[in-house]
C-alpha cells in the first residue's frame, strides 16, 4: 500500500512505521490518522509481523502535536468530534494484538506524548522532551492523556505536567515511568530493534495473550483479572506454542 505520509518497513518480523512530515514536525493531520489506521489494520493480520515499531521521521522530532490547522473557532461539537478521532487512533494503538514500541527520536508534544502513552513499550533518545502544552493554549489534552497519564504516572504528578504544561526532559521521562529507557540518539533504532527481537524470541500467541491479560485486567478487580488471566493461558494451550517451547527449554538443560 502507498502512504503519502508515513512510511512502512518490515523486516525479521519487525514492521517500522515512521511518521513521515518532517517540514511539519511530524504533526498528525487527518490524513495522517488515515494512513496510520490503515498500516496498523494491515499489520494485524501480517503473518510476517510480530512486533512494531513506531517513530518519526529525523533526529530532532517524534511527533510534535496534531495539526493545528481548523483547531482555531472550533464549536463545541466539532470540538469533541475531533477528540474521537485522535482517540480512536490512540486506541488503536493500545489495543493492537501485537506489541507497539515508541521509538522517541526527539520532541514528543500534545498528541506526541498521548501516542507514546498508548504504545506498550517506548525507549526515548537522549535529546527527547515530552510535553502536554494544551493548557496554555487555551484547551485540554483530548487525545486519551489526562486519562492515560494518570494511569501510568499517577494523578498528582499527571495534574501537574498537564494543568502546568511544562516540558520534561527524557531523564525525567524515565524517572516517572513514561518510558523504558533512555539511550544516545544514534542507539536509538538499534536499541529499538534489540528489544523487540527479544520479544519476537518468544512465542507469538504467548506474547499476545499476556498483553491481552496485562492490558484487559488493569481495568477490572484483582479476581476477574485473575479469571482473564486463566482465559488467556487457556488460549495459549489451544495451540502448539507451549509443547514446543517447553520442549526446546529442555533440550537447552
Amino acid at each position: 500500500m502507498h502512504y503519502r505520509n508515513i512510511l512502512v518497513k518490515k523486516v525479521d518480523g519487525l514492521a517500522t512505521i515512521t511518521i513521515n512530515r518532517p517540514e511539519q514536525m511530524n504533526t498528525i493531520s487527518l490524513d495522517v490518522i488515515r494512513e496510520l489506521w490503515n498500516a496498523l489494520n494491515s499489520l494485524e493480520v501480517a503473518r510476517d509481523v510480530g512486533v512494531i515499531i513506531l517513530t518519526g521521521a529525523g533526529d530532532r522530532v517524534f511527533v510534535a502535536g496534531a495539526d493545528m490547522e481548523g483547531l482555531p473557532g472550533m464549536s463545541p461539537l466539532q470540538a469533541i468530534n475531533r477528540a474521537r478521532q485522535g482517540q480512536a487512533l490512540t486506541g488503536k494503538i493500545e489495543d493492537s494484538r501485537k506489541p507497539v514500541i515508541a521509538a522517541v527520536n526527539g520532541i514528543a508534544f500534545g498528541a506526541g506524548l498521548e501516542i507514546c502513552l498508548a504504545c506498550d513499550l517506548a525507549i526515548a533518545a537522549e535529546n527527547a522532551q515530552f510535553s502536554l502544552p494544551e493548557a496554555r493554549l487555551g484547551f485540554m489534552p483530548f487525545w486519551g492523556g489526562s486519562q492515560r497519564l494518570p494511569r501510568q504516572i499517577g494523578k498528582r504528578r499527571a495534574k501537574e505536567l498537564i494543568l502546568t504544561g511544562d516540558v520534561i526532559d527524557a531523564a525525567r521521562a524515565l524517572e516517572l515511568g513514561l518510558v523504558n529507557a533512555v539511550v544516545p540518539s544514534a542507539r536509538l533504532h538499534e536499541e529499538a530493534r534489540g528489544l523487540a527481537s527479544r520479544i519476537l524470541r518468544c512465542g507469538r500467541v504467548a506474547v499476545q495473550q499476556a498483553k491481552a491479560a496485562i492490558d484487559g485486567g488493569m481495568e477490572m478487580p484483582l479476581r476477574q483479572g485473575l479469571e482473564l488471566e486463566a482465559t488467556c493461558l487457556g488460549v495459549c494451550f489451544s495451540t502448539e506454542e507451549p509443547a514446543r517451547g517447553i520442549e526446546e527449554f529442555l533440550k537447552e538443560d
